[in-house]
């Protein structure tokens, strides 16, 4: 039996986006939805697997994904994992889509972050080097990929993205 997989993402300037349609090259057979359509016409309630990849803005969750997830429809069954994608701080991103699916009746099984490229505009000069306008980890074609298998599904992972390595570990997801 195939699992029905998808990923929501919410992205501003393309980072999560990114993330997403690496992830779910990965994890294989997965769609990717941006979460700035109408989340009824994409219900997750026959998905065996459920991602949320979203940036943090002001150390939480984006307003437009959090009314995105109000919405949405999901398997209380489902595994389900977040990646929020800081520049530096992710402060209770992760946090405040349990609290969401938490009052839904569903469980993050993982959650996690990796940082990416700063972009809040008004902290650097118009043009800054190379260095900061591209960031390290995309600098190889593989930048978010290193395989981890669990119950038979691949994820990718790179430095602390690694949606299910830390589980099949018996790591913690995060810490309130």
């Amino acid at each position: 039996m195939q699992l029905k997989k998808v990923i929501y993402y919410f992205t501003g300037t393309g980072n999560s986006m990114r993330a997403a349609r690496v992830i779910a090259g990965k994890i294989g057979d997965c769609e990717i939805i941006s979460m700035r359509c109408n989340p009824k016409d994409v219900p997750a309630t026959d998905c065996d697997v459920i991602g949320f990849i979203y940036p943090v803005y002001h150390w939480t969750m984006p307003e437009p994904a959090v009314r995105f997830v109000e919405k949405l429809e999901m398997n209380p069954n489902a595994y389900v994992f977040v990646v929020a994608m800081p520049s530096l701080v992710c402060g209770i991103a992760c946090e405040r889509l349990a609290e969401l699916l938490d009052a839904k009746g569903i469980q993050i099984n993982y959650g996690n972050m990796v940082n990416c490229v700063a972009n809040y505009a008004i902290v650097y000069p118009p043009f800054p080097s190379p260095k900061l306008r591209v960031p390290k980890t995309e600098k190889s074609d593989d930048a978010l990929s290193c395989t981890a298998r669990v119950c038979g599904l691949s994820f990718c992972c790179k430095q602390r993205l690694c949606v299910l390595r830390d589980l099949q570990q018996g790591l913690p997801l995060f810490q309130y």
